[in-house]
């Protein structure tokens, strides 16, 4: 009888070790779910962000972009046409 009783309290007490076991998996499964979820967004955040820059690069490095700036900035000049050597080897 009293082996009886020792192994119902010996399976309470696992049963319940072993849904505690399973509502702190649980616990941490939707946390690491919703970190997943913040690091997914910044990381698409990110890509748009990479991806305009890429824009921004091509535009400003355009031959007629750096000619304008050149020309308006330091003020410079293209050569006049006697000023070109042209060596052929």
């Amino acid at each position: 009888m009293k082996a009886r009783i020792a192994m119902a309290w010996l399976f309470a007490v696992v049963a319940f070790l072993t849904a505690l076991a399973v509502v702190v998996t649980k616990h941490d499964s939707r946390r690491l779910f919703v970190e997943l979820q913040a690091l997914e967004q910044e990381r698409d955040l990110l890509n748009e962000e990479w991806n305009q820059l890429q824009l921004e690069e091509s535009a400003w490095s355009t031959q007629a972009h750096i000619e304008t700036a050149a020309r308006r900035r330091l003020d410079m000049r293209l050569p006049p046409g006697d000023a070109y050597k042209v060596i052929v080897q």
